[in-house]
């Protein structure tokens, strides 16, 4: 689904930059889990487009500890700013996202690739359940 959605260059990547920040981190090491808070903001440069930010929102992560190593449970993505992503989405063409009414600030769909879905539902957060030790993201 992504690589029908998200345009990837010929350097193989979508040309963004997820930068995280405000990370906050909550671990209970007797239970072996732990929970994670940040927010994101995507930018993303392109020859005709500047540097720009694309997206914003934040990060909820659960993470566990099994055999010893911690690993992803669950990352859920709450986009709350959308902006130019016609450099980013298939079928956008030259106009902007669909406003869906997600969030209490009427956020728009989400143009980053961990949380693509959003666009193809009405859901405020979506859930994405990342596999042990392979890493990546399952289908939802």
């Amino acid at each position: 689904m992504l690589r029908d959605t998200v345009i990837l260059y010929e350097d193989g990547t979508p040309r963004t930059h997820h930068a995280v920040s405000n990370l906050v981190v909550e671990v209970d090491e007797e239970l072996g889990v732990a929970t994670a808070r940040s927010c994101v903001t995507v930018f993303q440069a392109l020859p005709g487009l500047p540097l720009q930010v694309i997206a914003a929102g934040r990060y909820e992560d659960r993470f566990a500890r099994r055999g010893g190593r911690w690993g992803f449970v669950e990352r859920r993505v709450r986009i709350r700013l959308v902006g130019e992503v016609r450099g980013h989405l298939r079928g956008w063409g030259g106009r902007a996202p669909r406003p869906l009414g997600l969030g209490p600030q009427g956020g728009s769909g989400c143009c980053c690739t961990q949380c693509i879905v959003l666009l193809r539902g009405a859901h405020p957060a979506r859930v994405f359940r990342i596999p042990g030790r392979g890493g990546g993201l399952a289908t939802v």
